[in-house]
């Protein structure tokens, strides 16, 4: 018997000393594919900013946000059929295709070169991107701009008058992009579906979500030069407050005892409005911002400051929000963020200036104008 205790003990005892090594290399994994993203995306909008023309700089930034959707859509489809191990499996499968098509063939960015004096590099990189030989008058505008913000170091993001404008402004988007409810519900989307009592599978509605996400990204893709930033953003942080209204009153009469059954249909047709609106300007146009309005030299800088700014909020709404849920009621949690984008579409149109179609030297121009 006692020989049987001690083979049961010792059976359990590496059972979860088995469990916990999966939770540490779980937890160690996620940081790492946290920490990532976060370098991703400091570096990835002032790239795209830099090798794009004035003419097309907002198609190419907000590309990367549909294409981003367009990954998530994948999860959605793929995640709920296959273990965790073939999960990851597939996500390994795309990052090897990045090294494969991407990494060997895209030159780097001409700025970023010019500023680390290889001008044979930068006309090499410059030709390679427009596609023409005849760059050369590009580049001399390149160098130019470069050379006249060589004077710009990392305190002046807080003591240039127009620098710091450019922070607070890209600092309050990232800000608001978060205090929009984005990361709670997209945390907690199947929560969200249980307790309204929809009958609708929650891996399906995942999907229809997923998939309007997309074709908004991609609506926004087309629009944003011809629109511009600022409209997109009102348009964005306004209809997804009247999506979130709309959910906050559902649930406002569900917990009041009124009979909800005849709108099942309004927490996903929320949710729907909400994640089109959102992904139309307020999911990508906050980065895009980002590597418009500072000068090359102090990019990296900025970019990393605005983009631990956005990541730090998410983390702080995405604790937060079921003790918001908790103590609030989830009517009111969704009602607040409702009215943070009301604040932040009027902040938006008196406070955001329209960067469609401008060189970085105008936008310099502007900023330091404004200030």
């Amino acid at each position: 018997m006692d020989s049987f205790n001690d083979e049961l003990g010792s059976d359990t005892w590496s059972t979860c000393r088995s469990s916990v090594i999966e939770v540490v290399y779980f937890l160690i994994a996620r940081f790492l594919m946290g920490f990532a993203c976060g370098v991703e995306w400091s570096v990835l909008p002032t790239y795209v900013a830099e090798i794009s023309e004035d003419r097309n700089r907002g198609l190419f930034g907000t590309l990367t946000g549909a294409m981003s959707t367009a990954g998530l859509l994948v999860s959605y489809l793929v995640g709920p059929f296959v273990s965790i191990k073939y999960f990851c499996c597939v996500n390994i499968a795309t990052l090897c295709l990045y090294y494969v098509l991407f990494w060997p063939f895209v030159p780097n960015s001409p700025y970023d070169l010019i500023s680390n004096g290889k001008l044979e590099e930068a006309e090499q990189s410059l030709r390679k991107l427009r596609r023409t030989t005849e760059v050369q008058k590009e580049l001399n505008y390149m160098s130019a701009l470069v050379s006249s913000s060589n004077d710009k170091r990392v305190k002046d993001l807080f003591l240039d008058r127009g620098l710091s404008r450019a922070l607070v402004l890209c600092i309050t988007l990232m800000i608001i992009q978060q205090l929009s409810g984005c990361a709670a519900l997209s945390s907690y989307a199947q929560s969200i579906f249980q307790l309204s009592g929809t009958t609708i599978p929650s891996d399906l509605a995942a999907v229809i979500i997923g998939t309007f996400s997309l074709i908004s990204g991609l609506i926004s893709s087309s629009l944003i030069d011809k629109l511009g930033r600022r409209i997109l953003l009102i348009t964005s942080c306004s209809v997804s407050s009247l999506a979130l209204f709309s959910l906050g009153t559902y649930f406002f009469l569900l917990t009041s005892n009124v009979d909800t059954s005849a709108l099942y249909w309004l927490p996903l047709a929320s949710l729907i409005t909400y994640m089109f609106s959102y992904n139309l300007g307020l999911i990508i146009l906050p980065f895009v911002v980002v590597g418009e309005v500072f000068p090359s030299n102090v990019k990296a800088p900025a970019a990393t400051l605005a983009t631990l700014s956005n990541y730090s909020m998410s983390f702080v709404v995405t604790i937060c929000f079921p003790y918001l849920v908790e103590y609030a009621g989830m009517s009111a949690t969704f009602l607040m963020f409702g009215v943070i984008l009301i604040i932040a579409a009027l902040f938006c149109y008196f406070k955001l200036p329209e960067t469609k179609g401008k060189s970085f030297k105008d936008i310099e121009i502007m900023l330091y104008s404004k200030s």
